[in-house]
């Protein structure tokens, strides 16, 4: 009710079948090792079926986020069994066990209501392009983009580099994903990204991951200022950007955080606020 009153749509993520070790500490009968799940268990896809059911009735958004991110297929290597199961599914490769699972999985959260929003990793799962949004983060991949819109995906831009703000915003700063290689997710960075021209493109996103984040001040920290650039940027004709505008402007914008109480780091004078450390 807060977030509705406030304009903001929650949408819970089940990342699987990756990433997953709280799901299999809870389920120890359908792990597959290597924090990943065993899509070989039909038990799997009941207990996600439950899952699913519980998360619709909660959250009131169109959405729930089903991941599909950084998945090993080591634990589906050494599993017993999984070569059988592979042959009676049709499934030709190891790589391809993501598929089936992905499909299935979103068979179930359009079963109850919602429609899908998974990492780009899945876009070889041939999965309903009227129920599933990709979101391209693998700066790394840009072939990975063109293919979402080749394919006809709705797709949300949210690179790691440079929309990541889990990521150091200025050289100075002493913590923060990567910090020991000095990788910098900088404002301007951000500001002048160029995003696909394409109707498939949704908009665009900026990820702040908390593993490192304790204390309010230091979310406030890492999301200010650029979170106004990543605002601005996703809301600007590509001809109407003006970065040395946009600085000059930030002052109104410091004016207003600072009457909110707002710890934000400052571009201008990286003393204003020290950087909190946790």
């Amino acid at each position: 009710a807060y977030a509705a009153d406030q304009h903001i749509t929650i949408i819970p993520e089940i990342d699987m079948p990756g990433h997953a070790t709280a799901f299999t500490n809870s389920f120890p009968q359908l792990t597959a090792g290597y924090r990943t799940v065993n899509p070989a268990k039909e038990e799997l896809y009941d207990v996600l079926g439950t899952i699913m059911k519980e998360l619709a009735e909660l959250f009131p958004g169109r959405y729930i986020h089903i991941g599909g991110d950084e998945v090993s297929t080591r634990g589906w290597e050494e599993l017993p069994g999984m070569k059988t199961f592979m042959k009676e599914n049709g499934i030709a490769s190891y790589s391809e066990i993501q598929k089936y699972f992905e499909r299935r999985y979103t068979d179930i959260v359009v079963k109850n209501g919602k429609k899908a929003i998974a990492w780009d990793d899945v876009i070889s799962g041939d999965l309903d392009k009227e129920n599933t949004i990709l979101q391209w983060w693998r700066a790394d991949h840009p072939e990975s983009l063109e293919k979402c819109i080749e394919i006809g995906y709705r797709t949300i831009i949210c690179p790691y580099d440079p929309f990541y703000m889990d990521y150091i915003q200025d050289i100075r700063c002493k913590e923060g994903h990567l910090v020991w290689v000095s990788y910098v997710n900088a404002i301007e960075e951000i500001y002048n990204f160029d995003i696909k021209d394409s109707p498939y493109v949704m908009g665009v996103q900026g990820n702040l991951w908390t593993e490192r984040v304790i204390t309010g001040e230091r979310i406030d920290y890492m999301i200010f200022p650029r979170l106004i650039a990543i605002a601005e940027r996703g809301w600007t004709n590509q001809e109407n950007l003006d970065y040395t505008k946009f600085i000059s402007r930030l002052e109104n914008e410091y004016r207003y955080l600072d009457s909110i109480k707002v710890y934000y780091y400052d571009i201008n004078d990286f003393e204003h606020h020290p950087e909190p450390l946790r």
